[in-house]
């Protein structure tokens, strides 16, 4: 191979398949009879941020932080108020509701609440092959055939899809649904906390699923967690949200072990155990977060923070590098870095 071949490979591996820019996604607070607009809530305050084809990027944050938005709105399943989203060299953002299909086929989601996404009147194959009908496979054998080959691909056998969604246990459903995000062969699934509401040992089983499925069908995942054991067992890279912004991003191990944002090592330090025979020095965070429709000036985490200064108020900080690939949002990074007890997990 010659240095222009490895070149262009190496570039082509590292490319975004999906990159957001300045995303924004605000929402009206209406009141009264007349239900007349009284304020703006910004759940996603212009995000930058890119998935790299090939990758698995989680993405955590308490509740109410905006991940679950920001990954809708990556999809156009919320409507963006501002910002672009380009999938594979097409911005998402400009199309029209009716030129939206082909972003469909090529961006799936799955959900947190698989029994609720699931329609309790139709079975499984319907379910499954409702995806298929609506990108024109009208031939019913077709539909059959690719709905049994996900079915068995996500450890269901055939005769799943004769039955109905209330038949099945909570991690059933959960591969149900990671079935009807496959069928369309998409390049991306984004993974809104699908394994919150498991058993912690059904968890194991459908991360190790989730990893199987992407070797096999080359797919690229946003993984959305609050638990940053289960996103860091399953992720490449990780992003760290709070109040509609990110605040770092780097590798797994990177932030794992090296946190750069004092938000990120409170989340950290929540789900590293005490060794043996000694006492955890867990981070506590002062009070709740922020009402969202008033964030505090200057950096939005400020009001929590144990390090906070005036500056901190007066200026916001930049999503800046603190090393190779890895990026944080904070004036005393410095004073934040350094190596962390490991946190260790495994499928």
């Amino acid at each position: 191979m010659t240095a222009q071949q490895d070149s262009t490979k190496s570039a082509s591996a590292s490319r975004p398949l999906l990159a957001a820019r300045g995303l924004t996604v605000s929402f009206p607070v209406k009141t009264g009879i007349l239900r007349r607009t009284v304020a703006s809530l910004t759940a996603v305050d212009g995000v930058d941020l890119d998935i790299i084809e090939g990758e698995t990027l989680g993405l955590i944050g308490e509740s109410g932080s905006g991940k679950s938005t920001l990954g809708r709105a990556l999809l156009r399943l919320v409507e963006p108020t501002g910002g672009q989203v380009i999938l594979d060299g097409t911005d998402v953002c400009a199309l029209a509701p009716h030129a939206l299909k082909p972003v469909r086929r090529q961006a799936q989601l799955i959900f947190q609440d698989a029994a609720g996404s699931l329609n309790p009147l139709m079975t499984v194959r319907q379910i499954i092959g409702a995806g298929l009908r609506a990108h024109g496979a009208r031939d019913q054998a077709e539909r059959d055939a690719r709905v049994a080959e996900v079915l068995k691909a996500v450890g269901l056998d055939a005769d799943a899809g004769r039955r109905y969604p209330h038949e099945f246990s909570g991690g059933q459903r959960q591969r149900i649904g990671i079935a009807r995000a496959l069928v369309l062969r998409p390049r991306l699934i984004i993974a809104d906390e699908p394994v919150s509401a498991l058993d912690v040992s059904i968890q194991a089983q459908v991360l190790k699923l989730l990893v199987e499925l992407k070797q096999e069908f080359r797919l690229t995942y946003l993984f959305i967690g609050h638990d940053l054991a289960v996103v860091d067992c399953i992720s490449d890279r990780v992003a760290v949200m709070y109040l509609g912004k990110i605040v770092e991003v780097g590798s797994a191990a990177e932030v794992r072990d090296r946190p750069q944002h004092p938000y990120t090592r409170a989340l950290l330090s929540a789900h590293r155990p005490p060794a043996l025979g000694q006492r955890g020095q867990r981070v506590v965070l002062a009070g709740e977060p922020p009402n969202p429709m008033a964030p505090p000036s200057g950096c939005r985490f400020r009001t929590r923070c144990p390090l906070a200064q005036d500056i901190c108020a007066e200026q916001e900080p930049l999503l800046e590098p603190r090393g190779t690939g890895h990026m944080a949002a904070c004036h005393f990074s410095h004073l934040v870095g350094g190596p962390a007890e490991p946190l260790r997990v495994s499928l």
